[in-house]
């Protein structure tokens, strides 16, 4: 090949690099975050570009700094790209050997270049050089890498080990056909091995980023891998945890039970009527509270519950308590309120007081009980409201009337809803309203 054909060579050789440098560029900007090394081969790719460019400038260069730095920024990129796959793949090693390597490299590069000028000897150091980097790099990604990693690597490695072999082809190419006095002027084979490495550099490119793609694709199977062992461990605890909570709720239950039961046997042997009708109260009250501690601990007791869906089964098992009187008439309207357990529980408390009260002492000799029971929401506020059409409701303002402590107990309720018990003169029931708000906690 003449001038042309060589300089042809190196200016394709110069746009090919320019390319392989974009995407290395693009590779470390949007991986620089994530994986170590990637700087290292970004640095390698602009030496090898300016090396490139230098040789191809000769002439526009001054001849002796494209000669002097040509060699030493091919070999010296390669070194960053090694210890950058080093970095990568998690397997740093010694430097400084290579240090020194390079600094005797870039002498003996200055020595045949000014006190003792030879293309031969030149092209040789360049090949040894590369043998002994690209070796190293051959052997990282071929041996040093687990065995598991090998996947990810091993053409990484093969191309380095082309490079090695390329360049010992050079190495007696050059002893078999004697090169020029210049690069522009070598024979055959060293344009042939120009071409060789310029194919090497796009498979090292290539492989490079098919490199990163495994990774990625790896660290992201390892991610969903982790997050399903995560989410089976979670589902284990939270199995547990409900396993424990409906153990803790069926003791409860139990509990309530048995005290109700006790409750009900003292009531039978007290011989006073005050003392029984008190402990009778007593044990009623338990049983409402059971009632109501199941009802609640059915579903999910941290979560908001529908008012409309818990207060209404909670009515009836309360009415239903009271047997053959149990046919009164229940009239209901419950709108769908989201309420908190807390709040929930200080309703069905309220109502059981009040549904009690009607029960025992409002309908004697009526033909026709009826309790009228509503939930709604009025601006912004919920609205609770009692009464039946028996006898009428004591006033909570005097604390009169039968069942004294039960509105008492009513009118505490009301107020740790942030309301008030008012009695309404047109419907003679009771009315309590409190803050949405803290429905929703």
């Amino acid at each position: 090949m003449d001038f042309l054909d060589m300089k042809t060579v190196l200016v394709t050789y110069l746009f090919t690099n320019a390319l392989c440098l974009a995407v290395m560029a693009v590779l470390w900007t949007m991986n620089r975050g994530r994986f170590p090394g990637l700087g290292f081969w970004l640095a390698d790719f602009v030496a090898q570009i300016l090396s490139i460019g230098l040789a191809a400038l000769r002439g526009v260069v001054p001849v002796p700094l494209s000669v002097m730095l040509v060699s030493p920024l091919a070999v010296g990129g390669t070194m960053l790209l090694f210890r950058g796959l080093e970095r990568f793949t998690g397997r740093p090693g010694p430097w400084l050997h290579n240090l020194a390597a390079f600094l005797v490299f870039t002498a003996a590069q200055a020595w045949f270049s000014f006190a003792a000028p030879s293309l031969l000897a030149r092209n040789h150091l360049l090949s040894l050089a590369l043998i002994w980097i690209c070796g190293q790099c051959a052997w990282l990604l071929l041996g040093r890498v687990p065995r598991e990693a090998r996947r990810e690597t091993r053409f990484i490695g093969l191309v380095f080990l082309a490079y090695v072999l390329f360049s010992l082809g050079r190495i007696v190419a050059d002893l078999l056909v004697q090169p020029g006095k210049d690069l522009f002027s070598s024979a055959l084979p060293d344009t042939l091995v120009l071409l060789s490495y310029k194919l090497l550099f796009i498979a090292l490119t290539f492989g490079l980023v098919l490199m990163v793609n495994r990774r990625l694709i790896a660290d992201l199977e390892g991610d969903i891998t982790e997050r399903l062992a995560a989410e089976t461990k979670i589902r284990a605890l939270l199995g547990e945890k409900e396993l424990i909570l409906r153990e803790a709720h069926h003791r409860m239950k139990n509990n309530m039970a048995v005290v109700h039961s006790i409750l009900e046997m003292e009531a039978e042997d007290q011989k006073a009527e005050e003392a029984r009708t008190a402990i009778e109260e007593a044990a009623r009250r338990m049983r409402g509270m059971g009632l109501l501690y199941d009802r609640l601990y059915r579903g999910d007791a941290g979560a908001a519950l529908d008012a409309a869906v818990f207060l209404p089964p909670l009515l009836d098992e309360i009415v239903a308590v009271f047997g053959r009187k149990s046919r009164v008439r229940v009239e209901a309207s419950f709108e769908p309120i989201p309420l908190g357990g807390n709040t929930l529980t200080s309703l069905g408390i309220l109502l059981n007081e009040l549904v009690t009260n009607s029960m025992k002492y409002a309908f004697d000799g009526n033909p026709d009980p009826a309790i009228r029971v509503g939930l709604s929401l009025e601006e912004g506020e919920v609205l609770f409201e009692y009464g039946d059409n028996g006898r009428g409701l004591p006033d909570p303002e005097t604390r009169a009337g039968e069942g004294g402590f039960g509105i008492e107990l009513v009118s505490g309720i009301a107020e740790s809803l942030g309301g008030a018990l008012v009695l309404d003169p047109g419907t003679k029931g009771y009315r309590i309203r409190f803050p949405a708000a803290r429905g929703e906690r």
